[in-house]
């Protein structure tokens, strides 16, 4: 429950020597909802209002109380338990209040509580596991409304194949599943972080949804099939793209045929025949995720990926029989199977930072000669690397040194042109 308070050094555990809390990240506001990230340690968040203080345990603050129209400065702090923290710096923001309209929740919905307790999951309603495969979509027409919240909790996630259904055959049972053919726009929640995989898949109707900047991830197929969905804007909060989330849609009919198949900061597939070497000079400005299977086959021969490209997803670079030759300047995880079957490649450059190869990231790339690594042995030994990777554990590492070595062992540098590796 939100309490107006009126004194906030009340709150903050003031003690002299006290260690202070981190400030709320990433504060955004949507659908006149204020949101932050939680900070460790934090107990409850003091939120200043136009000078007016509020007080709540919850990472979000509905201003839909303010005049539409009005225009608002916003504080936010983090306050611990009394004698333990001192309240961390503010954060702030502006904001014009729009005014919310007022859309009735559609009723053929129901919520599931998340395992944390933090938040509510969202499907469409079914009596049983037989109606949930094979009932109708009745109530579902025209838009669905999904709300902010429900018993008190922001809606956090759409459940796998919540509004939409993979059509096909169950063999044992001779019938088939039905899609949804009646759903035409959706309201998602300002507080949404997760689409499931398959959520609107197969919603043939559909033509409009508007995603919130609090979406952090959107599962395997999600909007596969929506034959009329055209007008996709993906939100910056976005930060995991699935593979096929958008496959035969109306956008990507219309895309298909592009060399480079783009949505925001997202590289959603490689269509092209180039058979050379793809640096920044080609390579996408702005995109910081590559989907999983983005440049699966295709005939490259070398990829140079910048620090701004943050993730590449699972199997993006399998099957390229022509790729010798991938640095990558920024990533924490090799995802499975990236670059399996690449029977050509000879030399990686790996970041500093990196932590872990999964499950047969360099499963059979039985050509590979040389690993560059940038950071230490020291940290390079710490990464984890999993099954499937034994063309890569049985390939000489070198660590990056700038200057020439005084002791004995394996280091590389950089060729004048900053780009070749050279070992010492």
């Amino acid at each position: 429950m939100l309490a107006l308070i009126c004194a906030s050094c009340l709150f903050a555990g003031c003690g002299p020597n006290l260690p202070s809390l981190e400030k709320p990240q990433r504060l955004r506001v949507n659908n006149d909802i204020v949101m932050w990230e939680g900070v460790e340690n934090a107990t409850e968040y003091v939120i200043v209002v136009n000078g007016q203080e509020y007080k709540t345990d919850k990472l979000y603050f509905d201003l839909s109380f303010l005049t539409s129209g009005s225009k608002c400065n916003i504080e936010i702090y983090a306050i611990g338990e009394e004698g333990l923290f001192t309240a961390s710096p503010t954060t702030s923001i502006t904001t014009t209040i729009v005014g919310k309209p007022v859309e009735t929740p559609t009723k053929a919905l129901m919520y599931n509580l998340l395992p944390d307790g933090s938040g509510y999951e969202v499907t469409r309603s079914y009596e049983s596991i037989n109606d949930f495969y094979f009932g109708d979509f009745s109530g579902l027409e025209g838009r669905v409304v999904i709300p902010d919240t429900y018993n008190g909790l922001p809606v956090k996630k759409i459940a796998s194949e919540g509004i939409g259904r993979i059509p096909g055959e169950f063999e044992n049972l001779q019938q088939s599943i039905t899609a949804n053919s009646v759903t035409t726009s959706v309201r998602l929640p300002s507080m949404l972080e997760e689409i499931g995989d398959a959520a609107f898949h197969s919603c043939y109707a559909l033509t409009k949804v508007e995603f919130p900047d609090s979406l952090r991830r959107i599962g395997y197929v999600a909007f596969s099939n929506c034959e009329k969905l055209m007008d996709i804007r993906l939100p910056e909060s976005l930060e995991f793209l699935d593979y096929g989330v958008f496959n035969d849609t109306a956008w990507w009919n219309a895309h298909k045929t592009d060399e480079f198949m783009t949505l925001g900061h997202f590289l959603y597939k490689y269509n092209g025949d180039f058979e050379g070497d793809i640096d920044s000079s080609i390579f996408p400005q702005g995109i910081k995720y590559i989907i999983a299977n983005a440049f699966q086959g295709a005939k490259i021969q070398s990829i140079s990926l910048s620090e701004d490209v943050e993730l590449i997803g699972e199997s993006t670079f399998s099957w390229c029989s022509n790729l010798k030759f991938v640095s990558i300047a920024s990533m924490k995880k090799v995802y499975s199977g990236t670059f399996e079957r690449c029977t050509n490649l000879e030399t990686v450059v790996l970041p500093q930072g990196l932590t872990k190869i999964d499950w047969s990231a360099f499963n059979n790339c039985t050509a590979l000669k040389n690993i560059y690594f940038k950071g230490t042995e020291e940290e390079f030994s710490a990464v984890v690397i999993g099954n499937g990777n034994e063309a890569f554990t049985s390939t000489t590492a070198y660590f990056y040194s700038q200057n020439k070595p005084t002791k004995a062992g394996n280091y590389w540098h950089y060729a004048e042109d900053g780009k070749t590796p050279i070992i010492w």
